[in-house]
């Protein structure tokens, strides 16, 4: 703990530098003094200090550029955040679980990749006293493991009045990705299949998978990311790229990935062979698989809100990988 001086005095310290103080004259309910912290005495003005406090999640503190933040985070439950004393100037990010791709069909085509959870942001936002439900959604599971079997779409996320709509289910083949957060990827085939729609504010579209013969194949597309559209299925007809998510530093004063979506699986590729699956999106998003030596079976996604890689036509598991659950995090100046 903190050692505060009171009295009239100054002090040097190691570095040469010289701080006075007078809590005579002026009263210590003005606020001045003195804390030593890492070995110097540092001023501070304690009337300036925010005189407020919460409870709830996984709680830490960082510093930025000289700025102590506590944070609270929640992962996927049921919880409470409890302010005790306020109101409270918060900043918060409000993930949504992945949603899952979608399966191979053991044949010809790819599943879509699974669109990531939405993504909500609000900053400086006024937190009264009060106790706060808070449910954070889980992600899908990949479809498994057959012709038009898509991924399970993600659930979605809560805080006070903002809800984060879990991302959209890659697609099996010939069918459409759903709509989430963001949008599943359609899967390869024929149909077209096209992607999920987004929620506005929340995330992109995912792409659409379409059959590139000749002289591509039937991969999947990927599932849309919160910053970016997934990929439709390549020119040679491979499994589209998920979407690109975005970058926070709420967590631990360092930018991280969060809400990439999952790649596409590959198809067949006719004369050409079997074509590779999609890489998932930054910020986690599960690779799609594929039977051409390169992925092999779908991934799970890795980072919180992301979505599933869709699943591989042919060889090893068919299976769509698991989208991620959602996160709350939660900052404020302390």
């Amino acid at each position: 703990m903190a050692n505060i001086l009171r009295g009239v005095g100054k002090i040097t310290n190691s570095a040469g530098q010289t701080f006075e103080w007078d809590l005579v004259s002026t009263p210590p309910t003005a606020g001045q003094g003195l804390v030593y912290e890492g070995g110097v005495w540092v001023p501070r003005d304690f009337a300036s200090r925010p005189n407020y406090s919460a409870t709830g999640g996984t709680e830490t503190e960082i510093n930025i550029d000289g700025q102590k933040w506590k944070v609270h985070t929640f992962t996927s439950g049921t919880f409470t955040f409890d302010v005790l004393s306020g109101p409270i100037p918060i900043d918060f990010l409000l993930i949504a679980g992945g949603g899952g791709g979608g399966s191979g069909n053991g044949g010809n085509d790819g599943g879509g990749g699974g669109g990531a959870g939405g993504y909500i942001i609000q900053t400086n936002f006024e937190a009264i006293v009060g106790s706060y439900p808070v449910t954070i959604g889980t992600g899908g599971p990949g479809g498994c493991c057959g012709t038009n079997i898509g991924g399970t779409s993600g659930n979605s996320s809560t805080f006070m009045s903002y809800t984060a709509v879990g991302g959209g289910a890659g697609a099996g083949s010939n069918r459409d990705g759903s709509p989430g957060g963001s949008g599943g990827g359609g899967g390869g085939g024929g149909q077209p299949g096209v992607g999920g729609s987004p929620t506005a504010g929340q995330g992109s579209s995912g792409g659409t998978g379409y059959d590139r013969r000749p002289p591509g194949g039937l991969g999947g597309a990927g599932g849309g990311g919160a910053q970016e559209d997934g990929q439709n299925t390549t020119s040679n007809g491979s499994g589209g790229r998920g979407g690109n998510g975005l970058s926070n530093d709420f967590e631990t004063g360092v930018s991280q990935d969060y809400c990439g979506g999952g790649g596409g699986g590959g198809g067949q590729g006719g004369s050409n062979g079997n074509t590779s699956g999609g890489d998932g999106g930054l910020g986690g998003g599960g690779l799609g698989g594929d039977n051409n030596g390169n992925h092999g079976n779908a991934t799970n996604a890795s980072r919180p809100g992301a979505g599933g890689g869709g699943g591989r036509n042919i060889g090893g598991s068919l299976a769509g990988g698991r989208g991620a659950d959602g996160i709350l995090i939660i900052r404020y100046p302390i």
